[in-house]
């Protein structure tokens, strides 16, 4: 409801920007949205944006389970404090991430997190199913490396899908793209049964991380550097 609220209000309240005013909006933006250069562009963040999804699986849904395992000897409170506590970092962090990025440029910082997510925060990922910390303190400084690392590349998504599409198609191409990448993502469950045919269950989530982290990094390389994009030339 509140959804339909919010779209309500805009709808009535906010007017068009003026570089989509001036723009030749298409009758037929989805005909257009997947032909010539906009089709490669959909490719591109379906192929980044599913790997955001996959990775966030893994931190978002699993990771909750991983701390609240009994042999972990947490209590469902200092699991709960644990992941607020993480949490806030992040949002403590999202603005510095912004900003990092429109210095060195999109392309490059999404590459570098998507890297540093495979390898960083699967570390430490590791070590935490692996050891089963009892300390709290030790359980709360590997969780929140794991939710920064593996969080952190999302401050970037509104601004980064946004700047991939020309403004004829900019809603439909953001919608679209962000959207069906949840598809495959979805299908957690069956990926980490089948990978538990050869390694223990526990460790699927290893392993899907780094596809997840690995897809990121090679969907920022497919295409060009966005920062400081001129949004009415696109």
């Amino acid at each position: 409801m509140l959804a339909f609220a919010l779209a309500a209000y805009y709808s009535r309240t906010v007017s068009e920007s003026e570089i989509f005013e001036k723009s030749e909006v298409s009758d037929a933006p989805l005909r257009r949205l997947f032909s010539g250069e906009n089709l490669k562009n959909i490719f591109q963040v379906f192929v980044i944006m599913s790997g955001f999804w996959l990775s966030l699986q893994a931190i978002a849904a699993v990771l909750p389970g991983v701390l609240g395992r009994e042999e972990s000897g947490l209590s469902y409170t200092e699991v709960t404090l644990a992941l607020v506590i993480s949490y806030v970092v992040v949002a403590g962090v999202y603005l510095p991430a912004g900003m990092l990025s429109q210095r060195v440029g999109r392309r490059p910082f999404l590459i570098a997190s998507g890297l540093a997510m495979a390898s960083l925060a699967t570390f430490f990922y590791y070590l935490l199913i692996r050891l089963a910390p009892e300390n709290f303190l030790v359980v709360l400084l590997l969780t929140t490396l794991i939710v920064v690392i593996g969080i952190l590349p999302w401050a970037l998504t509104p601004a980064y899908v946004n700047e991939r599409f020309r403004t004829d198609v900019r809603a439909s191409g953001y919608g679209i793209s962000y959207s069906i990448a949840v598809i495959l993502p979805s299908f957690y469950a069956y990926y980490q049964a089948g990978l538990s045919a050869f390694i223990p269950f526990e460790y699927t989530t290893l392993v899907l991380l780094v596809a997840g982290a690995l897809l990121i990094s090679a969907g920022a390389a497919l295409g060009p550097e966005t920062k400081n994009v001129e949004m009415g030339d696109k």
